[in-house]
């Protein structure tokens, strides 16, 4: 995934894929829209499909 793109996740559920400025920006907007159950993670690995 692109530098500063962030996966935003309640329990283990992926309800966001978003690209902020910052860990803090995502990490606070995440709060913002999905309460303290959300957790962020920065620049996530991606299994790439393309080829298969």
């Amino acid at each position: 995934m692109a530098h500063n793109t962030f996966v935003v996740y309640v329990g283990t559920k992926i309800v966001e894929v978003v690209y902020a400025t910052s860990y803090q920006q995502a990490y606070e907007w995440a709060k913002r829209n999905y309460g303290e159950q959300a957790y962020v993670f920065e620049n996530v690995q991606a299994l790439d499909i393309t080829g298969r």
